[in-house]
């Protein structure tokens, strides 16, 4: 099912067919990557547009309602993106596709952090990484530097960011859902 073959327009380079139909890189370690469904699909080329529409098109919702300011629609919009992406890559574990089984123990940023393709799916980790601060700097600046709107989006900030940092992978805080 998943097993390696080698073609001569990748220049000989191991590639594993998945049951999804795609093509995964071996990896800098040489090891074949067995295309995790749960994690590949965040490593697409399309995936940066994606994520970017569906911010700016969530923040256009929130930005339509009558009973908040510019200010509070950019709060609760970094709020909002903070607590989704914490719950969704930091959280939740499992996968929806029952193919791999270390998925069932690993959030969906270890799962991605697992691939071994350190050229395709960098520059997504990296937005990923980076993305946070976009909204949090935007809330500041359209907040006018407002202290509760500050301290309301530092968090949302760091609830996403800190769980990214390379050491941070795979660690529970206070045992919450280590199991």
């Amino acid at each position: 099912r998943d097993r390696p073959l080698v073609l001569p327009e990748q220049g000989g380079k191991r590639l594993a067919i998945g049951r999804m139909g795609g093509f995964g890189g071996s990896g800098a370690r040489g090891r074949v990557n067995t295309l995790n469904p749960n994690a590949t699909w965040i490593v697409n080329s399309g995936f940066v547009i994606w994520y970017i529409g569906v911010f700016a098109i969530v923040h256009l919702v929130i930005l339509s309602m009558p009973f908040l300011s510019t200010s509070w629609a950019w709060t609760v919009t970094n709020l909002a993106h903070s607590a989704v992406t914490f719950y969704l890559f930091h959280w939740m574990k499992g996968a929806p596709v029952p193919t791999i089984e270390d998925a069932t123990k690993e959030t969906q940023w270890e799962q991605m952090m697992a691939i071994d393709d350190d050229s395709a799916d960098s520059w997504n980790k990296k937005f990923l990484q980076l993305f946070p601060t976009v909204p949090f700097f935007l809330s500041i600046q359209y907040s006018q530097h407002n202290n509760v709107h500050f301290f309301l989006n530092l968090t949302g900030l760091l609830l996403c960011v800190i769980p990214k940092i390379p050491g941070v992978e795979g660690t529970r805080l206070f045992g919450l859902n280590r199991f």
